[in-house]
């Protein structure tokens, strides 16, 4: 079953067992169980932002306005989640400290466990649509990517065509411009050997852009599994409070005129806590998931250095390449998923190095994992200061 489809079928049944769960939650004045509908609804968010993430996956084009395409509107709607799911956690603590206070019995505890039931069943079938999220579940595109021999307009023998793929070039104009001038002296095959890297460059690019397509749907399944946990939650919470409920409830006595009646009322015990601390379970449950996601997003848009890059040894690696004198500057960040995005200056002393120099440096950062790179190159004379230091070391 293609991911769309599965993700469609899942947030169908997670947003009617969420209204279903909000109802009932009302009537029976469970706190657990209005805890597990608010985990529903952050699931219905994100299934829709991983719908929405698969079906512009093949939109990843630049535009005017957006030179990345839509590659980070998943990242903008997970932010939006989580920082939802965060208020709304914090409208639920203060809920069950209230409860706490003021305790209450639960209505209709039955009914609660049905519906917790149900809601786990609901559960079961979604961990069941995602437990295959290790393959690959991203719909690429089978367009984008340059045409062996465009950068000689077809000129070059042997240039054959590998489809029509209107993603974005993997070639920098900067080494079209130096490519051209070799298809007319000749040197056709230097122009095809750069486009068969720049083609190398792309298959790697897609690989990451399924690798970050599996992260997604394992974010999805991990969603579904501490939802089926707040379902388990809750049913327990109904099936102690129905089985230990007699135990909080007094028989009197009314000795008064007339005929004599007896009344039974509900006092304190701790069955009637068990509800506002189940919540508070499930609410750390949602904090589990909430605060991570709001700190990796953020600093996804705030454009920090991924963790796992070591960004000295990553400079330190770059200057010992031939021909390098210096890093004069170098940025990396996340652009989305596992899709890195890096920029480095280097200087060199010989101008016929630089190109050399820039397949290098663009080969260093795809090995480090950094599938798109733009690196400039600034020519510094012999006597610099850059160039001394080099030649010391």
């Amino acid at each position: 079953m293609r991911s769309q489809t599965r993700l469609l079928c899942m947030l169908c049944l997670t947003l009617a067992f969420f209204v279903v769960e909000v109802v009932v939650s009302r009537v029976s004045e469970s706190l657990a169980m209005l805890s597990d509908s608010l985990h529903m609804l952050s699931d219905v968010i994100a299934l829709g932002v991983a719908l929405l993430a698969v079906r512009l996956a093949s939109r990843t084009r630049p535009t005017r306005r957006n030179s990345f395409g839509w590659a980070r509107a998943e990242v903008a709607g997970a932010l939006v989640n989580s920082v939802f799911l965060v208020a709304l956690c914090f409208t639920i603590v203060l809920e069950a400290l209230g409860r706490f206070a003021a305790p209450r019995t639960v209505e209709r505890p039955l009914l609660v466990v049905v519906v917790g039931a149900v809601g786990l069943l609901v559960n079961l079938v979604g961990l069941c649509l995602f437990q295959g999220h290790g393959h690959s579940h991203g719909e690429a595109s089978a367009e984008g990517g340059p045409r062996p021999g465009a950068a000689c307009g077809g000129a070059c023998p042997g240039a054959g065509t590998h489809g029509d793929r209107s993603g974005p070039p993997s070639i920098e104009m900067e080494d079209l411009a130096r490519v051209r001038p070799l298809c007319g002296s000749g040197g056709c095959a230097a122009a095809e050997a750069m486009e068969e890297e720049a083609m190398e460059e792309e298959e790697e690019e897609e690989e990451v852009e399924a690798t970050g397509s599996q992260m997604n749907m394992h974010g999805v399944f991990l969603h579904v599994l501490g939802d089926a946990l707040g379902s388990v939650v809750v049913v327990v919470n109904a099936l102690v409070y129905s089985h230990f409920e007699g135990s909080c409830v007094q028989e009197a006595h009314d000795d008064g005129e007339g005929p004599a009646r007896h009344h039974r009322h509900h006092r304190r015990c701790w069955v009637h806590y068990l509800d506002p601390s189940l919540c508070l379970l499930i609410v750390a449950i949602l904090l589990s998931t909430a605060v991570p996601l709001l700190r990796d997003s953020a600093l996804i848009l705030m454009q920090a250095a991924p963790g796992h890059i070591d960004l000295r040894r990553l400079r330190e690696g770059l200057v010992r390449l031939d021909g390098v004198l210096a890093v004069q500057d170098m940025r990396v960040w996340q652009l989305a998923g596992s899709r890195l995005v890096g920029t480095a200056s280097v200087a060199c002393a010989e101008p016929a190095d630089c190109r050399s120099i820039v397949r290098a440096v663009r080969r260093y950062f795809r090995q480090a994992g950094i599938g798109h790179a733009t690196v400039q190159t600034e020519v510094v004379s012999r006597n610099h200061p850059l160039a001394v230091a080099r030649q010391c070391s």
